[in-house]
């Protein structure tokens, strides 16, 4: 039956669609039309949509005042019934992370039992039936919406878009700024975000503050994005590993000293936490390994002349 899209009241109840971007839609409307009916459900209120939230949306964009559905009476199709039918709708199309995190919240809110939601439906949506996930996957839905289009934008996983639960909403905003400039990898934006929280945490100061503080550094837009991302993860690490950050410059100091031929690295331990230094050397042939090592040796003897031993200060950082 032909259904004015006006009287179509409530439009969320049963969506799970997430963003609800309509531009391939509308392409394919303006060339064969509606293929598929929109599904409503009639209650005393008036419509209720079940499935169909995109179809909708362009429809009314491209200026369509009604549409084919098919519409079911209240009594012949409840509210649980309803969600599950949406649900499983979306399902052949893949759901996103904040689609799937939409589904387990109206599932539960509609009446599905909870043992239901965890046991059949989150293995539906490719996800592990734990209690513990479905509770992690709902708080997503406490992000910001920007926040939300962000991860769905890069596609970032579930581990990765729980970072952002500890930041408070205003800090957010100034978060999704700084990674829609930077756009870092997954790694690298948990990284950051860690780093962030633990040091605004620490000194007592908000995120946005910070990022604030490090304006010059990231925002940059003159400069390549990866320096800037690069310039952004030092600052913070000198913040968040202070003695470490200055250990690092004065173990590079200490090496530009030594004059080591650019065939020969050296290499601190690791996290200045161990006690054993490394050296690489790159040669071509037995001439070349020979000469290295020669300079090598010159620097140990070097090393021995002071009373103390210059590299004790490199190790054991307590």
């Amino acid at each position: 039956m032909k259904v004015s899209l006006g009287e179509i009241e409530d439009r969320e109840r049963y969506s799970i669609s997430f963003p609800q971007e309509s531009e391939a839609l509308k392409g394919s409307l303006r060339e064969v039309g509606l293929l598929e009916p929109l599904l409503l459900r009639q209650t005393e209120e008036g419509f209720e949509l079940v499935c169909g939230a995109k179809r909708l949306k362009a429809l009314e964009e491209l200026g369509h005042k009604e549409a084919e559905a098919r519409v079911f009476r209240a009594e012949e199709l409840t509210e649980g019934q309803a969600v599950r039918m949406a649900v499983a709708h979306n399902l052949p199309h893949g759901l996103n992370l904040m689609e799937k995190a939409r589904a387990a919240e109206r599932l539960e809110r509609l009446g599905v039992p909870q043992e239901e939601v965890i046991g059949r439906w989150l293995p539906l949506m490719g996800l592990q039936p734990h209690k513990g996930l479905w509770a992690k996957l709902k708080a997503l839905l406490r992000l910001p919406e920007g926040i939300q289009t962000y991860l769905v934008e890069q596609g970032l996983s579930l581990s990765a878009s729980l970072e952002f639960l500890p930041f408070e909403a205003e800090e957010l905003e100034a978060v999704e700024g700084m990674l829609r400039s930077l756009r870092p990898g997954e790694n690298k934006l948990k990284e950051v975000l860690r780093h962030l929280l633990e040091v605004s945490r620490r000194e007592g100061i908000s995120a946005a503050c910070l990022l604030e503080q490090a304006r010059e550094i990231w925002d940059q837009r003159e400069r390549p994005r990866v320096q800037r991302l690069e310039g952004l993860r030092r600052w913070l690490r000198r913040r968040r590993y202070p003695r470490f950050s200055s250990l690092e410059e004065e173990f590079r100091k200490f090496k530009a000293s030594l004059h080591l031929p650019p065939e020969v690295a050296f290499h601190h331990p690791p996290f200045f936490e161990g006690e054993e230094f490394r050296i690489e050397l790159r040669f071509r042939d037995r001439e070349g390994l020979k000469e290295a090592a020669e300079r090598l040796l010159r620097v140990a003897q070097g090393l021995a002349a002071p009373p103390t031993d210059p590299l004790r200060r490199f190790k054991g950082l307590p």
